[in-house]
């Protein structure tokens, strides 16, 4: 959790895992109840993306102090900590439902290969876990952000060239097929969190002024690129668009956060928390939760939004205890077994009096 005076960012948190929620709700429901509530036009929400350039700029901002000091080993063992273990809990619950009731998936869940990859979090396109393929590229950048904290002028270099390329290749894609494993090391993706430290670095510089516009250019943004999305009245690619408006937002709500004390409502603040438990379950709830409904006929007695509705609210909720009662006492507890160091207490004897 951040700390108490950074709140707004704690609430972005929690937007994030909200706008990735219901992306997964639109396509749920277009998928399993051929019912479509988000326009055709956006393929995404923006909710991946916002999540990508946040977790550059909270990674760099959270840990520039540790640069050149040592730390790269106790970073990796954080982050493993905190990525595989519910990874692999809530992997390993879903797939006896896949294996048992295929129709829960698509079918290549039950493969060998898929669930190795999955556990793994190596680069595939259909994890057993839907959403956890931009886990993947998390890993990735944590390996370069952990290669940063031990050689900041050559990951520099690097992050510089590799940049350059994606771009290139972005703007004028080869006309081969590349293997999946290419096209997820050059994906746009992978600039986002580049951009996330980039914007942490110059936070961290500079001081920042016309947070409220830098906030509100950015929430702009985001429905713009929904109607662009739709329309196609610019021809400017969604992951820019969406990229633009997560930096704003977020440089608006650090300068914020930083003149004055703002106070977040305790369920946004418990939303944040939860985010990673959220981005991780959602998807395999909103599918259970939706078959349940659909079995009982929920859609058709109270409406198919009312019944969308409540779906995300209890995925949201699931999210939630997943975090309380799962992931937070796991990690508190292979954090002490693996991270935290017990300190040796030397005990001095009192001096004997003559």
């Amino acid at each position: 959790m951040m700390p108490n005076k950074f709140q707004l960012i704690q609430a972005l948190k929690a937007i994030v895992a909200v706008l990735i929620l219901v992306g997964h709700l639109g396509a749920v429901a277009a998928e399993k109840l051929n019912y479509t509530f988000l326009p055709s036009g956006i393929v995404r929400t923006g909710g991946v993306d916002f999540f990508f350039v946040l977790s550059g700029f909270l990674i760099y901002f959270l840990y520039f102090k540790n640069i050149n000091k040592g730390k790269v080993s106790l970073f990796l063992k954080k982050r493993a900590v905190r990525i595989y273990p519910i990874l692999w809990i809530f992997t390993l619950i879903s797939l006896p439902v896949y294996f048992f009731v295929a129709s829960f998936g698509g079918g290549h869940e039950t493969q060998p290969g898929v669930i190795i990859k999955s556990l793994l979090l190596y680069p595939q396109s259909k994890p057993v876990l839907g959403a956890t393929w931009s886990l993947s590229h998390v890993i990735l950048f944590y390996g370069l952000f952990a290669l940063f904290l031990h050689n900041p002028r050559l990951t520099r270099r690097i992050a510089l060239g590799w940049s350059i390329l994606i771009t290139y290749l972005w703007i004028w894609p080869p006309s081969l097929t590349l293997p999946y494993e290419i096209q997820f090391l050059f994906s746009p993706f992978n600039l986002e969190f580049l951009l996330g430290c980039v914007v942490a670095h110059f936070a961290l510089k500079l001081k920042l002024k016309y947070e409220v516009f830098m906030i509100a250019a950015g929430v702009s943004l985001f429905p713009l690129a929904w109607i662009n999305n739709i329309n196609g009245y610019v021809p400017v690619n969604t992951t820019i668009m969406y990229s633009v408006a997560s930096a704003l937002i977020i440089l608006g709500a650090l300068s914020l956060d930083s003149k004055r004390t703002v106070t977040i409502h305790k369920w946004v603040d418990k939303l944040g928390d939860s985010s990673y438990a959220i981005i991780i379950t959602n998807l395999p709830m909103i599918i259970f939760i939706t078959k349940i409904f659909d079995v009982l006929n929920l859609h058709g007695t109270i409406g198919y939004v009312p019944a969308i509705l409540l779906t995300g609210v209890l995925t949201a909720i699931g999210g939630m205890l997943v975090h309380m009662f799962i992931e937070q006492p796991v990690t508190k507890y292979l954090s002490s077994k693996f991270i935290v160091k017990k300190q040796k207490v030397t005990v001095v004897p009192a001096k004997q009096t003559a």
